[in-house]
């Protein structure tokens, strides 16, 4: 019974070791850098982003930036039923 848990609890280790080896850094570097805590009057970063102006790559969108409505529904034509 233990030689079948022996892999598993292996995995889990190393799965365990491996995260806290990647990501120990990071959590140590966001801690500095927030002072233990974060606050969203801290994040300078929050502003919005301006509207994109207009171009050929939107085509989804009017000169002033407005999004167009979608289009009417277009009707598939209908075949007459085929009898055999």
């Amino acid at each position: 019974m233990s030689s079948r848990l022996l892999a598993p609890l292996i995995a889990v280790g190393l799965g365990v070791g491996t995260g806290y080896y990647v990501f120990q850094p990071l959590l140590v570097s966001y801690k500095e850098s927030t002072q233990g805590s974060f606050r969203p009057e801290d994040d300078h970063h929050a502003a919005p982003a301006p509207p994109l102006p207009y171009t050929s790559l939107q085509p989804g969108k009017t000169a002033d930036g407005q999004d167009l409505l979608p289009p009417p529904a277009q009707e598939l034509p209908v075949e007459p039923k085929r009898e055999v």
